[in-house]
């Protein structure tokens, strides 16, 4: 195939066919002609065919679009359009461009209608050439607000009724949710003026017309689609007038006129007054002078007053709804006296008292006298200046109640006032007092217990009559013996009531300091040994009567015991060394115990363990070797009388050589064993033969005879009671051995030459006791 934009294909190659080939226009913005042309393998060859086509590389301008209002009460709306080398545009309120205008012919300002419905609307514009090539999408937005602004409203001074000034500040209020508030217009009329028109704000100062009366004003408000309100009106009261004030005065309750300098009784008062004003008025009265902080109240021309204090300035004001302030009354003083006389009244004697003639002290502030009386009903009592005075009451002991009341030159009477005051003249009943310690004691201090009905000291003192100095009463006490030595003390306790009523008590008591005097303690009589926890201890003390034995020096749960010389004491549980101490005491309590007042003993209750008793059963000695094993053993005793008969005690030994009775046969040796506190162990024996006879030879010869060939030969014997034998070719058996007896026993020579031979033989028997040596002799060839 050939393509080219020349007819006559002079600068085109063939190339290979190609359903889709790229190809490159000449320069220049026209319309071009492209040529093609096909042929197959053999070379035949198409006729030409063509296609144009509009080359246009000029650059596209960035259009854009705008609505000429912002917001608006009409869907149409003007739209300027500014793009350059443009042909076509399509308008649309669709961001697709589903619907709009279409393409349509490029113009620089046209109209487009929305469809119905308030709220913000967006036009979409793109642009192209007749080459076909398009814009980007550009876009424009308006509000559409078909509806005025609603709820409009219109204040004065943030909603005052009433206000003394003509510049005012109204309070501006609408509701537009689409467009917004744009304007608003004000008049004094339901008419509204452009000229009248102002940019909306919430707050805008305004001038009423001048002159104090009703001022009426009207308001619309206008939104930036052009949509005004319904009208909103408001009346306010212009006021620049303050109140205007008539008579005032001030009156009791039954209309008598008051001046100032007054002074009253009642504190109840009438304040009249008159004024004018345009308004509602308020007022204020004070009785001190001075309005402060305080409230303001409705006006009322005819205003109770109830004064309590004791002077009182009055003063009195209006004032109108405007704000304007008129003074009614300044500087009125009215003195109030309606006052009591407040009266006190003590006693200056001290309750309870002993005596009938007390003192009363009266006191009272703007007072000039007084009664006192026993009598509520102060009858036969005079009035006296008031002063401290003395009254003497009726005899017996009880209560008395005094009644007073003071009067100033008013004639006003005070409170009535009374006191009570116990008159006692009996002492304390059922006055006495224990001595803790009883009859003797071993401390200077001695504590005491009271008793008394009504007292309220108590005093104690050494000696036959009371003394001291009191304190308060209470049921423990204790005095201070300060003379002499041991021997009996008195002691005087005195008891006082509150009235001073006083009854003295005397006892006496024996000081004893001295404790008993020790002499002796010995446990068992001062063994070194017990057998058994039951023990005596004998006790020497002078002076005491009572005891205590423990075995804890601090004698922990020891109980006192009367003294006694022997006491049984139980040691306790366990072997070993025990200590035993002792204390004592005299009825005084004095204890006598330096901490060494002891003795001890060992607890042994355990006998030796005896585990054995052994010797040889024969022997050929009457001196006889016993082997002892045993525990805790210290001395022992040997006899062959079971009764152990003329037998003494000896240190133990677990080898011990005995001596039997000089007669052959059978002996029984009896053994007991003991330790140092006595007790004593089990008897053991141990059965022992004495046999002094050696064994009888009743033949010995060789069984060879004479005459050997062989070193080997045998040595047949017949001894009775033999156990043993010894053969050997030495006289005295030196290098030979004992050997157990047989009838028949081997014996080797020694090697040597023939010739003769000796062979010594010699029995025993199980004692030990040995026969005479047998010589054999045999010849060796």
């Amino acid at each position: 195939m050939q393509v080219s934009e020349n007819n006559s294909f002079a600068d085109a190659a063939w190339l290979p066919y190609s359903d889709l080939r790229t190809f490159t226009l000449s320069a220049g913005n026209a319309t071009k002609t492209v040529y093609a042309r096909f042929r197959d393998a053999a070379d035949n060859q198409t006729g030409t065919v063509s296609d144009s086509i509009v080359l246009d590389t000029t650059p596209i301008s960035v259009p854009f679009v705008t609505i000429q209002a912002d917001a608006t009460s009409s869907a149409t709306v003007t739209v300027n359009i500014s793009a350059s080398n443009i042909d076509e545009m399509n308008l649309s309120h669709l961001a697709d461009f589903s619907a709009g205008t279409g393409w349509i012919s490029y113009l620089g300002a046209t109209n487009y209608t929305f469809p119905a419905g308030d709220g913000v609307r967006t036009l979409y514009a793109k642009f192209r050439k007749t080459s076909g090539a398009e814009t980007v999408v550009v876009s424009d937005t308006y509000i559409l607000d078909t509806m005025p602004p609603i709820l409009p409203s219109i204040r004065v001074n943030n909603g005052a009724a009433v206000v003394n000034d003509d510049i005012v500040t109204l309070n501006l209020s609408a509701v537009d949710e689409t467009s917004g508030l744009a304007v608003f217009r004000i008049n004094t009329s339901n008419s509204f003026p452009l000229a009248t028109q102002k940019g909306y704000q919430a707050n805008d100062v305004y001038t009423l017309t001048s002159g104090d009366g009703v001022k009426t004003l009207w308001v619309v408000y206008g939104d930036r689609a052009g949509n005004y309100s319904s009208p909103a009106t408001v009346a306010v009261v212009l006021d620049e007038t303050a109140p205007l004030a008539g008579v005032v005065s001030l009156t009791r309750l039954d209309g008598t006129p008051i001046t100032t300098g007054s002074t009253l009784k009642d504190g109840r008062v009438i304040l009249t007054s008159s004024t004018t004003d345009l308004t509602t008025l308020e007022m204020q009265v004070t009785t001190n002078g001075s309005f402060g902080s305080m409230g303001w109240e409705p006006y009322n021309p005819s205003k109770v007053l109830d004064l309590t204090a004791s002077s009182s300035t009055i003063a009195a004001r209006v004032r109108d709804a405007a704000g304007h302030v008129t003074d009614l009354l300044s500087g009125f003083i009215v003195n109030l006296d309606m006052v009591a006389p407040v009266l006190t009244m003590n006693l200056a004697t001290v309750s309870p008292t002993q005596n009938l003639v007390v003192s009363v002290n009266l006191a009272s502030e703007a007072s000039s006298s007084a009664q006192v009386s026993g009598d509520p009903g102060f009858g036969g009592a005079v009035w006296f200046p008031i002063q401290n005075t003395t009254v003497t009451l009726s005899a017996g002991d009880g209560v008395r109640t005094l009644y007073a009341r003071a009067r100033d030159v008013a004639g006003n009477v005070s409170d009535l006032k009374t006191v009570n005051i116990v008159v006692d003249q009996t002492p304390p009943q059922g006055a006495n007092f224990t001595i803790n310690a009883g009859a003797i004691t071993n401390s200077r201090t001695v504590a005491l217990t009271y008793v008394a009905n009504d007292a309220a000291e108590v005093r104690a003192f050494e000696g036959g009559a009371c003394g001291g100095t009191y304190g308060v009463y209470s049921a423990n006490g204790s005095v201070a013996l300060s003379t002499g030595g041991d021997g009996v003390k008195n002691i005087s306790v005195q008891f006082r009531d509150t009235a001073l009523n006083e009854v003295c008590v005397t006892k006496s008591v024996t000081l004893d300091e001295t404790p008993p005097v020790f002499g002796f303690l010995a446990v068992n009589g001062g063994a070194g040994f017990a057998t058994n926890r039951n023990v005596t201890v004998a006790i020497s003390v002078t002076g005491a009567t009572e005891m205590q034995l423990s075995e804890n020096a601090g004698f922990m749960g020891a109980s006192w015991a009367p003294v006694t010389d022997a006491a049984n004491f139980t040691l306790s549980s366990g072997e070993g060394n025990k200590t035993v101490y002792a204390r004592f005491r005299d009825a005084a309590l004095n204890v006598l115990s330096n901490g060494g007042i002891q003795d001890s003993i060992i607890v042994d209750t355990v006998a030796p363990g005896f585990n054995s008793a052994s010797a040889l059963s024969i022997t050929r000695t009457t001196s006889v070797t016993i082997s002892l094993a045993a525990s805790n053993a210290d001395k022992m005793r040997l006899s062959e009388n079971a009764d152990f008969t003329a037998a003494v005690w000896q240190p133990f030994s677990a080898s011990h050589v005995f001596t039997i009775s000089n007669v052959e046969g059978a002996h029984t040796i009896y053994v007991q064993l003991a330790d140092n506190a006595g007790n004593e162990s089990i008897v053991r024996s141990v059965g022992i033969s004495l046999d002094l006879t050696a064994p009888d030879v009743i033949s010995v010869a060789l069984a060879e005879g004479a005459l050997t060939n062989t070193e080997a030969i045998m040595v047949l014997s017949t001894v009775s009671e033999a156990t043993a034998m010894i053969l050997s070719e030495a006289a005295d058996f030196s290098g030979a051995m004992w050997k157990p007896y047989v009838a028949a026993r081997s014996f080797t020579l020694a090697p040597g030459a023939d010739g003769v031979r000796t062979v010594y033989a010699k029995y025993r028997d199980a004692a030990g006791n040995q026969t005479a040596v047998s010589t054999l002799n045999i010849t060796v060839d």
